[in-house]
């Protein structure tokens, strides 16, 4: 008698024809990362959990023609629901694997207009929510070329309009993409 071996573990695909590269790879992890330490940080997540957020997160860059912008978009969007949740505009964030899903109204897809409000706003008051765009930006520069000038520029950056929440959801993240990599 054969024995079969099921895994039960959903695995973010990381062939050329379904993610594009190993690029691709890259920004789905910095992507999960970065949503990890913003709104999960706190919780005990198991690897089921966590590759059915990134098997998510894979659909999301899957359907963007570039995806650098994606990336970016992505974590200001993530920012903004922190912002949101720390404001208490917006309930905790459920289990990732529910927040991450495009079908789930009050997840990711509910950031799509604040993101959109957000930037006509800044068009009218510029600087405004600039800390959201800091840490956006310069946590996408980071995860691609780690250096402690991108890293120390976003210190100066949000210590200078003393975005300091940000700045330790930066610190987190930046600590989650190089060294802790969940």
């Amino acid at each position: 008698m054969e024995a079969k071996i099921i895994s039960l573990v959903h695995k973010v695909t990381t062939d050329k024809e379904d993610s594009g590269s190993s690029e691709s790879v890259v920004y789905i992890n910095g992507a999960w990362q970065f949503a990890y330490a913003l709104l999960w940080q706190h919780q005990q997540l198991s690897k089921f959990e966590i590759s059915r957020s990134k098997e998510l997160i894979s659909q999301f860059f899957h359907k963007a023609p570039d995806k650098y912008d994606a990336f970016l978009s992505f974590c200001k969007r993530v920012a903004i629901a922190e912002r949101y949740i720390t404001a208490g505009i917006l309930s905790a964030p459920p289990m990732p694997s529910i927040w991450l899903n495009p079908n789930y109204e009050h997840g990711i897809s509910y950031t799509l207009p604040l993101l959109s409000d957000l930037k006509e706003k800044r068009e009218k008051v510029p600087g405004y929510m600039n800390q959201i765009f800091i840490v956006a930006e310069h946590y996408c520069h980071f995860v691609l070329h780690p250096s402690t000038k991108i890293f120390r520029r976003c210190r100066r950056q949000l210590l200078s309009i003393k975005a300091y929440g940000m700045l330790q959801h930066f610190y987190n993240a930046a600590l989650q993409s190089h060294y802790l990599r969940n």
